[in-house]
């Protein structure tokens, strides 16, 4: 029975339907991670959106209206700021999703942070930090909270890369990514065996190379990923920076308080903390899905 499934899978029926499964598997893998930036766009936000006892924080009329200028700084058309949906996300991050450049519009996530101007409006006792409180007496503590308070310059530059990304087909483009990379280990594979014929040798011989080709494939998305979101990230700091002297300074500001920021989990979380920050502040590890290349793994949030 074995030998037969063998056989079969090595047949040209049997190697049209895995060709078929190829397909459907890229097909599945670019739905996945479009439809978020698309029709899902609303369960990202739900997923996204910050709580509390239950219901969604809405945004203030302070932030909402700080956003609008920066629009409005940008020259964003009047018909597509209707697109954007501000709402306040978790975390210490400013998040986006979707592009205005589609019919479904974008998401624009805003931390509680935002609205404080300074010492005097500070309220820290919604923030936790590995779900404990933070005691803000402690030097760590501090620091987190001059890191949390930002001026608004340095808003504006935050509020501008974002809307910078929304501006691009970046969905598109990191639906594609990793699409490129089984797309490269199906051609390895595919031209490997016919060139060598391994369809005719032991099975082992072709796990071996499906495995070797899995690596290239995989190595290939985390390259052109990296890639991608370097530039990304570069592409919408130059758009705000571009936006004249003030949104310079504010981004300068903006990175020195994200690295403060970071040092100060670093030690408010211990162990945890060392192993996703080092001791300047950059990450330690990739971020995931919903992370940002400026620190933006999400290790406190709000209540």
């Amino acid at each position: 029975m074995a030998g037969r499934k063998a056989a079969w899978t090595v047949s040209e029926g049997g190697r049209r339907v895995l060709r078929g499964v190829g397909v459907a598997v890229v097909g599945g893998t670019f739905l996945a991670h479009y439809l978020p930036h698309t029709f899902l766009i609303d369960n990202v936000r739900q997923v996204t959106q910050a709580y509390r006892k239950g219901q969604p924080i809405s945004v203030p009329d302070k932030v909402t209206a700080l956003v609008e200028k920066v629009m409005e700084e940008m020259e964003v058309e009047e018909e597509v700021k209707g697109q954007v949906k501000m709402y306040t996300t978790y975390g210490f991050d400013l998040f986006h999703a979707g592009s205005l450049r589609s019919a479904n519009g974008s998401i624009l996530g805003l931390p509680s942070s935002l609205k404080w101007d300074g010492d005097l409006d500070f309220d820290g006792s919604g923030v936790m930090v590995n779900s404990a409180p933070v005691q803000w007496n402690s030097d760590a503590g501090k620091a987190l909270k001059n890191s949390l308070i930002l001026s608004e310059n340095a808003k504006k530059f935050a509020i501008a890369r974002e809307i910078a990304g929304m501006r691009t087909s970046q969905a598109v483009t990191q639906a594609s990514i990793p699409c490129t990379g089984l797309l490269v280990a199906y051609c390895i594979s595919l031209g490997i065996n016919k060139r060598l014929n391994l369809y005719a040798k032991p099975r082992f011989l072709r796990l071996c190379l499906y495995s070797i080709a899995s690596l290239f494939g995989y190595s290939a998305y985390v390259l052109v990923k990296d890639i991608d979101s370097v530039a990304s990230d570069g592409r919408g700091d130059g758009e705000a920076a571009a936006m004249g002297r003030a949104y310079i300074e504010g981004g300068v500001e903006f990175y020195e308080k994200v690295l403060q920021r970071n040092i100060a989990l670093r030690e408010l979380m211990g162990d945890d903390g060392r192993k996703i920050y080092t001791a300047k502040g950059n990450d330690e590890v990739s971020d995931g899905v919903m992370g940002r290349g400026d620190g933006g793994t999400i290790t406190g949030h709000f209540l």
